[in-house]
C-alpha cells in the first residue's frame, strides 16, 4: 500500500537530519521536495547581504535566474507566505521558464527560529501545482531551514577552527624566530657587560630590528581581534593627505634607507580634504609602502602616486617587485593569507587590516599584478564636500 503524504514528508524529513555538508544538504531537500508534489526542477536561494544568493539547483539554466527586487521570490521571503504560480500567465518576466516549458512554479519560505533564511522553488512541466502541494512544502520547511542553519554553522565552525590552527601554526613559527634571536644578543651582551668589555654596535642594531618586528607582529594580532570584536576606534577629521604620504614614505626610508620612492603628484595644485583617521591611514600607506620595498628588488623604484577620480582621491603604490599570481589575487586581502610561494615573514595579516580600514573610510581598494612585472594598488578615497566644490 502506498504511504500517505504524512509519512512521506516524514521519510523526506529524516534525511535531512543526516550529517550531511551545505552542498549535499541543499541537494537531497531539493530532491525529496520534488519527490513529494511530483516536481521536476528544484532550487534553494538563501539571503546573504540582503541579496539572494543560489545555493544549489537542479537545473544549470532554470539556476542562473536572478529574482528581481519586486518579485515573487522576494514577496514570498518578506511575507513568509507561500506561492504557487501558473507559468503561462507571468508573460515575459522570466522567459527562461517558458522555453524550459515549465508549467507551474512554487516559491515556499525556508524560516528558521521565524525568521525568513531563503525560499524554496520546485517548478513542474508537467503539472499545475494546487494548494495541497504548497500544503506539503510547507511541512518540511521548518526542518529544512534547520538542516541548513546546522550545515552553515558546522561549516562556519569548520572554518575557524581551521584558521585558529592556522593562526597558532604561523604564530608559533613567526614569533619564535625574533624570540630566539632576542634571547641570544641578550645572552651575549650579559657576557660582556659582565666583562665589562665594549659592546658591539651590530648587536644593538639586530635587537632593535627584532624588537620593531616583534612589536610589528603584536600589533598585527591587536588589530585582527579589535576588526573582529568591532573594537577598533577611529579618530575622525579632516586631514591633508600629503601629510600622511610624507610621513608614511618618511617612516620606510628610515628603516629601507637605500631605497628610492619618487612621488608623482598629479592633483594640479587642487588640496583635496578627506575625512579620516590620520594615524590609521598612515599605517595603510606605510604597510603598503612596507610591502613594497620588502618584495622589489633593492635597486627597483617604488612609486607613490595622487590623482583625483570623478569624487575619489586616488593613492596608487607601484612596485616594480615578484608580483603576485593570478591565483593568490583573490584571495590577498584574506585574513592570515600568504601566497603559495610567499616566503617572507609576517602573518598574512597586513592586507586584511589595511581593507577594513579602507572600507571604514568609505574608500576602496584594488590590486593589479603580473608576476616577474610588479604590483600597483590602489586606494581610493572619498573627497570631502566634493559635490560644493565642483
Amino acid at each position: 500500500m502506498a504511504a500517505n503524504p504524512l509519512e512521506k514528508v516524514y521519510d523526506s524529513s529524516l534525511k535531512f537530519l543526516a550529517s550531511l555538508s551545505s552542498e549535499e544538504i541543499y541537494r537531497t531537500i531539493c530532491h525529496e521536495s520534488m519527490k513529494l508534489v511530483d516536481g521536476d526542477i528544484a532550487s534553494i536561494l538563501l539571503m546573504e547581504n540582503r541579496r539572494f544568493k543560489r545555493a544549489y539547483s537542479t537545473s544549470s539554466i532554470l539556476g542562473q535566474i536572478k529574482p528581481r527586487r519586486k518579485g515573487n521570490t522576494y514577496s514570498v521571503y518578506k511575507s513568509k507566505r507561500p506561492k504557487i504560480l501558473n507559468v503561462a500567465k507571468m508573460g515575459n518576466i522570466h522567459p527562461e521558464l517558458i522555453k524550459e516549458r515549465i508549467k507551474s512554479d512554487i516559491i515556499v519560505p525556508l524560516i528558521y527560529k521565524n525568521k525568513s533564511i531563503g525560499i524554496l522553488t520546485v517548478q513542474s512541466k508537467q503539472k499545475l501545482f494546487i494548494p495541497r502541494d504548497a500544503r506539503i512544502l510547507l511541512l518540511i520547511s521548518p526542518l529544512a531551514s534547520l538542516a541548513i542553519r546546522k550545515a552553515q554553522l558546522t561549516d562556519e565552525l569548520s572554518k575557524a577552527l581551521k584558521a585558529r590552527d592556522l593562526f597558532i601554526s604561523m604564530a608559533s613559527h613567526e614569533l619564535k624566530t625574533p624570540i630566539t634571536t632576542v634571547y641570544t644578543y641578550m645572552q651575549l651582551i650579559k657576557i660582556k657587560a659582565s666583562k665589562k668589555e665594549p659592546l658591539n654596535i651590530d648587536w644593538i642594531d639586530n635587537l632593535l630590528n627584532e624588537m620593531v618586528r616583534l612589536y610589528k607582529l603584536i600589533d598585527e594580532l591587536l588589530h585582527v581581534n579589535q576588526i573582529k570584536t568591532g573594537k577598533l576606534k577611529y579618530n575622525w577629521e579632516e586631514i591633508d593627505i600629503n601629510d600622511i604620504l610624507k610621513k608614511s614614505v618618511s617612516g620606510i626610508l628610515t628603516r629601507y634607507k637605500d631605497r628610492k620612492i619618487v612621488f608623482q603628484n598629479n592633483l594640479n595644485n587642487e588640496n583635496p580634504t578627506i575625512i579620516g583617521d590620520f594615524e590609521k591611514l598612515i599605517e595603510v600607506f606605510l604597510n603598503l609602502l612596507d610591502n613594497a620595498a620588502k618584495y622589489s628588488d633593492p635597486e627597483s623604484v617604488i612609486i607613490l602616486e595622487t590623482i583625483i577620480e570623478k569624487k575619489y582621491l586616488v593613492i596608487a603604490v607601484r612596485d616594480e617587485g615578484q608580483g603576485i599570481s593570478e591565483s593568490d589575487l583573490p584571495q590577498i586581502f584574506d585574513d592570515f593569507y600568504k601566497g603559495e610561494n610567499n616566503i617572507k615573514s609576517g602573518l598574512g595579516l597586513g592586507l586584511f587590516i589595511i581593507k577594513k580600514i579602507v572600507n571604514e573610510h568609505k574608500g576602496k581598494i584594488s590590486v593589479k599584478s603580473e608576476v616577474g612585472k610588479g604590483t600597483t594598488i590602489h586606494v581610493k578615497l572619498p573627497i570631502y564636500n566634493y559635490n560644493a566644490r565642483h
